[in-house]
């Protein structure tokens, strides 16, 4: 029992430290399985984050273009 424990634990640390290497897993422990439900919440969560913060540099440059180039002509 104790040596299949210790060969599931060289398993996990395995599959987990290739995925660390290759860039597919940056969040969570080298010594368990990571927790895909949280992950992904996690992912969605600064996906969400960084839309938002594209929306506002997008808003900032037409609200610039507007102000700058288009209104000092009218």
């Amino acid at each position: 029992m104790a040596r299949a424990a210790r060969v599931l634990k060289n398993i996990i640390k395995a599959v987990n430290h290739t995925l660390f290497v290759t860039n597919l897993l940056k969040e969570g422990s080298l010594k368990e399985m990571p927790d895909l439900v949280a992950l992904h919440k996690i992912w969605k969560e600064k996906a969400e984050t960084q839309r938002e913060e594209i929306e506002k540099l997008t808003k900032n440059n037409w609200e610039s273009y507007w102000q700058y180039l288009v209104k000092p002509h009218n």
